[in-house]
């Protein structure tokens, strides 16, 4: 029977993967609940996906059990899957073997009999099994260990209990930990490389969801543009505006905040201050591209004290020379217009002028602007690193100008992007003003976002590239 396609496609780190298809043995630890039978689920159905055979051998629950509760299970196909608990249901499909294990020396015999050097065997579980044994511990983890080094293909085992000290760490070659962790009110699942034998670990934890019953894992590392540029090679679609609001550029935001952000709305976003700038660039340059794609025009103060040059470095980062050079003359020269102050006490700014008072530079900006909805006539995109004006200036003098940029883009229909760190107070003033808030944390290098404004649910933030062109990925927290 073939299984069924998945709504979700599931992501397992490429080392653990890597494992099992060179014929290595892998233990898996987590508490009940902790997401044991849907990472080896994911894997499996990875590992099939790449052309290995698969059994899934349960001695905790009957398939029936399975089958109703995880999707995943029949996907694999029925006849990959075999029923060796001790609960057997009757209306058990025919196309599911059942096989009573006694004990490691039944799983062994079976192992021998239908696994070669391509077959991929799961058994949850390890402690389901281990009950069923009537040796002596010492018998019973020589056993497993000659049972190991005899698998032909590669062996999975799950376990409940890793915090207790279980002689197969030692044995097998790569062992995972399974947890959870309350992280500033979200209840995040996190995966540990114990072991890796025969390769260097270079991210020891990752984040995971099982949203939609498969396992997604997020690395860290994905984040460093720097070290693994992505170079897209052509731009993507404009997204659709919804009636009254202009698309942040991200489809699954659209969705989360009802449409997008408000036509005439102000936005403020707070990014932690250990945040990558990639992360910083991205919080606006998609809602960016997407104003730029519709002819848009936009006038950006970057975060961080960026000058015009380093804020489209993330850009060249995420795109090829060529369509650099197409977007740069055909797009951001003609609509984006950025100013920049420079750090605090630079001398020299990219405009004249910027930099001395803060009632200049609210001169000139408004002077930009003025001459750029004269020229275009269409709805403009602000973007204003209000982290740069108060540490050059102070909260003091910056706080009463959040309000009148407030008051001047509802009157003008606009759209008004405000980024600030978590670090500075002018954070509660924005938060009090904006239209929609959102917060931007970093959590062992993983960014999470959550609307304070309107409130919404935790979202893990992944950079991805399955349409040809970066975007931002929200995968709810699960």
């Amino acid at each position: 029977m073939a299984g069924g396609a998945l709504q979700a496609v599931p992501v397992i780190p490429e080392e653990i993967t890597d494992q099992c298809r060179r014929g290595g043995s892998l233990l898996i630890g987590g508490g009940p609940g902790s997401g044991k039978t849907i990472l080896t689920f994911s894997l499996l159905h990875a590992l099939k996906a790449l052309g290995h055979r698969v059994l899934f051998v349960s001695t905790r629950l009957p398939t029936s059990t399975l089958l109703e509760t995880t999707p995943l299970c029949r996907s694999l196909g029925l006849e990959h899957l075999v029923d060796a608990s001790m609960q057997r249901a009757y209306s058990q499909e025919p196309a599911i073997a059942s096989m009573p294990l006694a004990g490691i020396a039944d799983l062994s015999m079976l192992l021998q009999e239908r696994a070669d050097r391509d077959t991929v065997v799961a058994l949850d579980s390890w402690d389901a099994l281990l009950q069923r044994e009537k040796g002596s511990r010492g018998e019973v983890y020589a056993t497993a260990s000659e049972m190991l080094n005899r698998t032909p293909g590669s062996l999975i085992l799950t376990t409940e209990h890793p915090s207790d000290f279980n002689p197969l760490q030692h044995v097998v070659d790569a062992y995972l930990t399974l947890g959870v962790e309350e992280i500033e009110g979200n209840r995040l699942r996190f995966l540990r490389v114990e072991k890796m034998r025969g390769r260097i670990v270079s991210t020891s934890s990752y984040l995971f969801t099982l949203a939609d019953g498969v396992f997604k894992a997020f690395n860290p590392q994905d984040w460093w543009l720097h070290v693994k540029p992505l170079k897209a090679s052509r731009l993507p679609e404009p997204v659709p505006d919804k009636a009254n609001c202009f698309s942040t550029g991200v489809p699954k935001l659209d969705k989360i905040l009802g449409g997008g952000y408000g036509q005439g709305s102000t936005v403020g976003i707070e990014v932690s201050l250990d945040a990558p700038h990639e992360l910083f660039d991205l919080t606006f340059l998609l809602t960016a591209f997407d104003f730029l794609l519709k002819q848009r025009p936009m006038l950006i103060l970057p975060p961080e004290a960026r000058d015009e040059e380093s804020l489209w470095d993330t850009v060249r980062r995420i795109v090829d020379e060529n369509l650099w050079r197409s977007l740069k003359t055909d797009m951001i020269d003609n609509y984006a217009k950025v100013v920049s102050l420079g750090p605090p006490g630079a001398k020299e700014c990219s405009v004249e002028g910027l930099g001395k008072d803060i009632e200049t530079d609210l001169a000139i900006w408004r002077k930009a602007r003025k001459e750029m909805k004269y020229k275009f006539a269409q709805p403009m995109l602000y973007v204003i690193g209000y982290d740069t004006l108060v540490r050059r200036y102070g909260n003091g003098p910056v706080e009463p100008l959040i309000g009148r940029h407030l008051l001047e883009t509802r009157t003008l229909g606009d759209l008004l992007i405000s980024i600030v760190t978590d670090d500075l107070d002018a954070k509660r003033c924005l938060l009090g003003i904006s239209d929609y808030y959102l917060q931007l944390k970093m959590v062992k290098g993983i960014p999470l976002l959550r609307g304070i404004k309107p409130r919404t649910a935790s979202y893990i933030v992944s950079l991805t590239n399955h349409s040809g062109f970066p975007n931002l990925d929200l995968d709810i927290i699960s």
